[in-house]
C-alpha cells in the first residue's frame, strides 16, 4: 500500500506540473527543466509499479 501511495503522490505532483505549463508560458528552459522532472517521475513510478508486481507474484 505504502507504494501505491507514493506513486499517487508522484502522479499528483506531474498533474501540477502539466497544468501549471498548461496555464502558464514556459520559456525553453523552464520546459526542458519542467520536461526532466516529469521523466524522473515517470521512472520512478516505474520501478515503483515493477516492485509492487514482483511482490504481487510473490504471495501468491
Amino acid at each position: 500500500m505504502a507504494a501505491l501511495q507514493m506513486i499517487e503522490v508522484k502522479l499528483r505532483e506531474m498533474r501540477s506540473l502539466a497544468t501549471y505549463a498548461r496555464d502558464n508560458y514556459l520559456n525553453r528552459e523552464m520546459a526542458r527543466e519542467f520536461n526532466a522532472r516529469l521523466r524522473v517521475l515517470q521512472r520512478e513510478i516505474n520501478t515503483l509499479d515493477e516492485q509492487t508486481r514482483v511482490f504481487w507474484m510473490d504471495c501468491q
